[in-house]
């Protein structure tokens, strides 16, 4: 098994066939507070965006995926590279097509078996989103 041959083959796959997707985020600078009613960051901030790609399914009523309870219809399942980073982009919002989607937690069972794992190293990160807004 060649390892590099597996990700730069995945790589090229997203780069030629992956969806446009924007990622956008707000990045909080000097002191933040939290309202206590609404559970919303108070502060200066600076919108930041990124546009990647990924490969995108959309969840239909008999989708074999739907064995998952978290897993809903109208949900989307975006597989991105393993390199793009999510962590520290607090409150992401994902822009596909014009529509906005936000990120939905996953439980523990599903994350174990979520990623594309081959030899130990991560192929795709794979995000369950459901439609915000």
């Amino acid at each position: 098994m060649n390892l590099g041959y597996i990700l730069a083959r995945s790589r090229q796959a997203l780069a030629e066939a992956g969806t446009p997707v924007t990622l956008r985020w707000r990045e909080f600078q000097g002191e933040v507070t939290v309202d206590p009613v609404t559970g919303a960051k108070l502060g200066a901030s600076v919108e930041r965006v990124e546009a990647v790609k990924a490969h995108l399914h959309f969840v239909g009523a008999t989708s074999a995926v739907r064995q998952h309870a978290e897993i809903e219809v109208g949900d989307c399942i975006a597989d991105f590279d393993a390199d793009v980073m999510l962590e520290g982009k607090d409150g992401v919002v994902f822009e596909i097509d014009g529509e906005k989607w936000a990120p939905k937690r996953v439980s523990e069972v599903l994350a174990r078996s979520w990623d594309v794992v081959v030899a130990g190293k991560k192929v795709h990160r794979t995000v369950l989103l459901s439609k915000s807004g």
